[in-house]
């Protein structure tokens, strides 16, 4: 019988501290590699923000931007490979159409697909996703640009930092932003964001949160109730 007892006692001891190491292990994704793949999103690592923005005002160059419900076809690549710590190449396919309001060119509409891959000092990620938009005010004699737009983007990576191990990720963004229309750099706006995937090292992680832009390049990420400072590409 003390025997049974014995058992039962290591059994139960050994269950507590299973679901114990369960309930203690830690997401696969911290919230500063987190904070790391956003600041890529709203840069041009990953087709970010700031690059959707300059491509539909790049879209002014076009010959045809002029014509009411003219509609251009895009298929570009863009790529960095100068910096000794981040690499990116990816491909963008879509459309931009010129959208009038009292027959005057009022904003251009941007519905695209893109694919590509980054690596950075902290992730090396593979992934696709879609966006669309639009830049409005731009033949108004304001001195800003303004987009609206989303993106949602699935991707499969691995972790560089300590922890290391492959991560999968989906990421949603809803941007509202000013764009100076002689930079052509954003000024002010903000992003929502919520990120939620798994990996091979630790368990399932959701972030979620906004990124304000400072204008020259630099943003601040709250995520879950935590202040981060950053400088985007």
């Amino acid at each position: 019988m003390r025997s049974v007892i014995k058992f039962l006692v290591i059994g139960i001891v050994a269950l507590t501290v299973l679901v114990s190491c369960r309930k203690n292990k830690k997401p696969a994704m911290s919230e500063d590699d987190a904070v790391e793949l956003i600041a890529n999103s709203v840069g041009a690592s990953d087709n970010g923000v700031s690059s959707e923005t300059e491509g539909a005002i790049a879209f002014k160059l076009n010959p045809n931007a002029g014509n009411c419900g003219f509609i251009d076809t895009v298929d570009i690549t863009r790529s960095n490979s100068t910096s000794a710590t981040r690499h990116y190449n990816y491909n963008v396919t879509g459309t931009r159409e010129v959208i009038c309001q009292n027959n005057q060119p009022f904003e251009f509409k941007v519905i695209s697909n893109f694919s590509g891959t980054y690596v950075g000092p902290k992730l090396e990620t593979t992934g696709s996703g879609t966006y669309n938009g639009s830049l409005s005010e731009i033949n108004s004699n304001t001195t800003e640009y303004h987009y609206v737009g989303s993106t949602n983007r699935t991707g499969n990576g691995e972790l560089k930092t300590k922890r290391g191990g492959d991560v999968s990720s989906t990421l949603s963004l809803s941007s509202d932003v000013y764009i100076d229309k002689s930079t052509e750099l954003i000024t002010r706006g903000t992003t929502v964001f919520s990120l939620k995937g798994s990996g091979s090292k630790g368990k399932d992680f959701e972030y979620s949160g906004t990124v304000t832009y400072n204008g020259n390049k630099n943003a601040t990420i709250v995520i879950n109730g935590n202040t981060h400072n950053v400088t985007y590409n």
